[in-house]
């Protein structure tokens, strides 16, 4: 009798799965089908709602991490973090009502930070879509203050000399000192 190739993969088919997957992310970045939803973030002294976090979904992926973990697998992960910051933006600029005021936290990745015009094209983005600039958190993780620390101060300082907050992001679960801080 032959021998059934039933339940093995044929050589190559991991790989061809891959670019499947690959091509599934870079479609839903391109056709802007990522959904951004957002976190309330709450005074603990009041209870009360003082701003939200963006956080980006999908149906591709079951958690926010595993979706950027496919993305960075990709070469796709500052492409999707900018549609997630610009529907974000999007969404806040037209809050109503008890929402109108709201801060928005959107997280960047360290390479953002990193790259040579990240901070002038969020600047553009604020800009386009009508939102005070003091509305907004930029949360970094404490990995882009590890590399290249004068660009990323210089970056972050042109931010905050816009109005827009500062914020570290898990602080103290990877390798940065409270020296960096400064």
């Amino acid at each position: 009798g032959s021998i059934s190739s039933w339940g093995r993969s044929e050589p190559g088919a991991t790989a061809r799965a891959v670019l499947a997957c690959d091509w599934i992310l870079e479609s839903a970045i391109a056709h802007e089908q990522i959904e951004v939803q957002f976190q309330p973030q709450i005074e603990p002294r009041t209870g009360r709602v003082m701003g939200a976090e963006a956080l980006a979904r999908s149906s591709i992926a079951e958690t926010a991490d595993e979706l950027f973990a496919r993305a960075s697998a990709a070469g796709l992960e500052e492409r999707l973090s900018r549609l997630v910051q610009k529907k974000a933006l999007h969404s806040a600029a037209v809050w109503e009502g008890p929402l109108r005021g709201l801060k928005l936290s959107l997280n960047l990745l360290p390479q953002e930070i990193s790259r040579a015009g990240f901070d002038q094209w969020l600047l553009d983005e604020i800009g386009a879509v009508g939102i005070d600039p003091s509305r907004i958190t930029v949360e970094i993780t404490e990995n882009a203050l590890l590399v290249g620390q004068e660009m990323v101060a210089e970056r972050l300082g042109r931010l905050r000399e816009a109005g827009i907050s500062i914020a570290i992001d898990d602080f103290g679960t990877g390798y940065a000192r409270l020296a960096y801080l400064t």
